[in-house]
């Protein structure tokens, strides 16, 4: 009977406070295929479809993409993912400042330019990707309401 009360306590207590926080020094994996291409996206993250648009330039092929990702890494993880990650795919960060408890990364490549905004948000809280691209010296439309 003593065995059954300590193991039921050590399940309980493993359901109320077995919540670890997440690992800011974690080295996230990405996923095998990103949403946007060429700009890669760690594995826990799924789009939030309601938040998300992408549009592409007939002709001219510039993509524009407004896309919101929600996930539980670490933020400060993500933004080493980012500092690391983009490297591979020929993007230069031109930005890297922390303000305010959210991270603001930019990287440049080509003709295109990629802001990525990494916050937390909710009363348990979530972390959140904001990715835009666009052309170059052509802001994505509606600026940043979130």
């Amino acid at each position: 009977m003593k065995t059954l009360i300590a193991a039921l306590l050590f399940v309980a207590a493993g359901a109320v406070g077995g919540c670890t926080p997440p690992d800011p020094n974690a080295d996230l994996s990405s996923q095998a295929v990103s949403p946007i291409a060429d700009v890669p996206l760690p594995l826990s993250f799924e789009m939030d479809e309601s938040q998300s648009k992408n549009l592409t330039e007939p002709g001219s092929g510039f993509r524009t993409v407004d896309h919101l990702f929600k996930g539980k890494d670490d933020k400060n993880a993500v933004a080493k993912f980012y500092r690391n990650r983009m490297k591979d795919t020929r993007w230069t960060n031109t930005l890297d400042r922390f303000d305010g408890g959210t991270w603001s990364l930019q990287f440049q490549k080509e003709k295109e330019q990629c802001d990525i905004r990494i916050f937390e948000k909710g009363l348990f809280p979530k972390t959140y990707i904001a990715i835009k691209l666009s052309p170059v010296g052509k802001p994505v439309d509606g600026g940043d309401k979130r």
